[in-house]
This record gives structure tokens, C-alpha cells and sequence, in this order.
């Protein structure tokens, strides 16, 4: 629904499924408006590898007790990670591996942002694995 700061209507699905291989996240925004819309997602899941701490390597594969990982596809360019490092004793029990189309602040510098054409649709999936 178009609003004040983003006067573009926009039709947003979000499909999950689970599978032998873990979760899968599927993402789409369909432009139903007149106009060209920017457009950008991101998830933010968090990820924990046990009840010990998770030690959060840039391969987004986590060892610990269990182990769990993260995939993106190729529309993701790129990825931030956050630690709940300032919440005392809860640190480090989990990571956030987030997934992005675009990076922050996308919709003020332009970088890897898309531009969806009245009817145009974008999908983008990304998902989850346990063990391995």
C-alpha cells in the first residue's frame, strides 16, 4: 500500500518451505502501480549453533554444539552480520546472518538498489541448513 515516504504500491509475497535440505525463504514484490518503484529486501534471521557460543565466521557456517548455515542466491549481493554483543550475558548466544538485495542505505546512494516497471515482478530466495 502506497503511503507517506514510499508513494509506490507494491504487492509483497514471502513463501517459506521446509525441505530435506533445511528452510527456504522465497521473497517477491510485484509493482502495481503506474510508476517505477525502488525496491530493496533484507531478512534478519538469527542463527545459533548450540547453547555455547556461536563463533560467527564470515562463511556463514556455524559450528557448536549443532551446527546450521545459510545460503543466499545470486540476487543477495550482499550480507551484514550483527552480534548481540552489548546484551551482557546473552552475548554471543546467536548471530544475525542477514541477507540483502541491496546494502543499507541503498535507497539514498542508489547501490544495488532495483527499479521495479508498473507490473514488473522480482523474486530473491535465501535459506537455511542444519548439520553438516
Amino acid at each position: 500500500m502506497a503511503q507517506p515516504g514510499y508513494p509506490w504500491a507494491l504487492e509483497l509475497e514471502v513463501r517459506y518451505r521446509l525441505c530435506g535440505a533445511g528452510l527456504v525463504v522465497t521473497q517477491s514484490a510485484t509493482n502495481r502501480g503506474e510508476s517505477a518503484a525502488p525496491y530493496a529486501s533484507g531478512a534478519h534471521p538469527y542463527l545459533t549453533a548450540g547453547a555455547g557460543p556461536a563463533d560467527g565466521r564470515t562463511w556463514v557456517h556455524l559450528h557448536g554444539e549443532h551446527a546450521v548455515s545459510l545460503w543466499a542466491d545470486a540476487r543477495h549481493g550482499w550480507l551484514q552480520l550483527f552480534t548481540a554483543d552489548d546484551v551482557g550475558e546473552a552475548s554471543r548466544r546467536s548471530l544475525a546472518v542477514e541477507p540483502m538485495t541491496a546494502p543499507a542505505d541503498a535507497f539514498r546512494s542508489g547501490d544495488g538498489l532495483t527499479v521495479l516497471a508498473p507490473g514488473e515482478r522480482f523474486e530473491a530466495s535465501w535459506g537455511v541448513t542444519a548439520g553438516g
